[in-house]
């Protein structure tokens, strides 16, 4: 599988018929021999009729269980695993669905955004050649901060992107994109974040209701001293 920073975790094995893993056969699948032997492992390749044309991803791993010492409470597996890309013949097609969320309001820097691009096809996208994508903060016609997508995406995966712009602008609109280039054209994603000072304003009003307060008691001072005494 496929983490959302894009990089790769070895699972075990569903037993699905669909899943690729149970496509490959492997001989053989267990031997002895110290780390540093080499030892030939070969593996046959059995896809179903009907499975879907694209790209697949299987692995193949060797674990080997160190022995542990007298006393020790815990056991130590060490692992090696290449992936497998399985290409199947027919009509591959692209597809992907972009998801962005970022802040209507914010009182300050930095400001977050976060893109999650999953792929909705049968082949892989690569962020690398055609399929370039990339996440930007732009202020009027400036872009401000930008990060690109890198490498694979694998098909049924999704790709988590943040980026925060730290010294965004006092006041005013910012905007942010989200986009990946497909075949079919540029899927994109964006929306607009309302820059408010809110401490400068509190701190404003405050300000403002103190002197309206302040204002306000000399007015009524001066009312009352200006009232004449009725006589005796």
């Amino acid at each position: 599988m496929q983490l959302p920073n894009g990089g790769f975790a070895f699972k075990a094995p569903t037993g699905a018929r669909e899943a690729p893993s149970s496509w490959l056969s492997v001989e053989p699948r267990r031997f002895a021999g110290a780390p540093d032997r080499a030892q030939p492992v070969e593996f046959r390749l059995a896809v179903p009729r009907d499975a879907e044309p694209g790209e697949h991803t299987a692995s193949l791993t060797v674990k080997r269980r160190v022995p542990a010492n007298p006393g020790d409470q815990a056991t130590i597996e060490q692992a090696l695993s290449v992936r497998v890309t399985i290409r199947v013949r027919g009509q591959a097609r692209e597809g992907v669905d972009v998801a962005l969320d970022a802040p209507g309001v914010a009182g300050r820097g930095p400001v977050k955004a976060t893109l999650r691009v999953r792929n909705t096809g049968t082949t892989n996208l690569r962020f690398d050649g055609r399929n370039r994508g990339s996440l930007a903060f732009r202020h009027g016609d400036a872009v401000k901060a930008r990060v690109a997508l890198r490498g694979v995406l694998l098909p049924r995966q999704t790709r988590t992107v943040i980026l925060p712009w730290q010294d965004p602008p006092l006041a005013g609109k910012i905007r942010v994109r989200g986009q990946v280039r497909t075949a079919q054209g540029v899927v994109a994603r964006t929306a607009d974040t309302w820059m408010v000072p809110w401490r400068q304003a509190a701190a404003l009003a405050l300000l403002s209701l103190g002197i309206a307060l302040l204002l306000g008691g000399r007015r009524h001072r001066g009312r009352r001293d200006g009232m004449a005494e009725p006589d005796a």
